[in-house]
């Protein structure tokens, strides 16, 4: 009886650890998101910007930066970069962002955008940035595709 219970104890052990290398994490999301090596960035280009306004209307935007390069741990849009990185989504970020709910389970954080922290959805290739703008009432969304190679 000892004996089957030891085994039955290996075999839980031996099945946790299994699933636990499966599962997939925030580092291997950051991976894909920079699959092209370690000194060359991951171009994403700028493919929507829209400014939401508070009482519902929206307009589109000109941005000069029209796009944004991921390396390893830095990104650099223009003159502006700083860290980033891969997050599970939390139910509360949809209620800040206020947009639909979509397929995507992780969000995209960046440190140093204009000088905050912005975040956005982010699935295999587009991503969504979100952020209050500064001079208007509304929200600035901008969503930014992966180039191709």
């Amino acid at each position: 009886m000892k004996r089957g219970i030891e085994k039955c104890s290996i075999l839980l052990v031996l099945f946790l650890v299994t699933a636990c290398a499966q599962s997939p994490t925030e580092e291997s999301s950051q991976d894909q998101a920079t699959s092209n090596g370690e000194n060359s960035p991951t171009v994403w280009l700028l493919t929507s910007s829209l400014l939401l306004f508070d009482d519902g209307t929206s307009e589109k935007i000109l941005f000069s930066e029209e796009e944004v390069e991921l390396y390893n741990e830095v990104w650099v849009r223009g003159d502006n970069y700083g860290p980033w990185s891969i997050k599970f989504i939390e139910e509360q970020d949809w209620l800040r962002w206020g947009i639909e709910e979509m397929p995507a389970e992780r969000k995209i954080v960046f440190q140093n955008w204009h000088g905050e922290m912005v975040d956005g959805p982010i699935m295999d290739t587009t991503f969504i940035v979100l952020y209050r703008s500064s001079s208007k009432s509304g929200q600035i969304q901008l969503q930014f595709q992966r180039a191709l190679e």
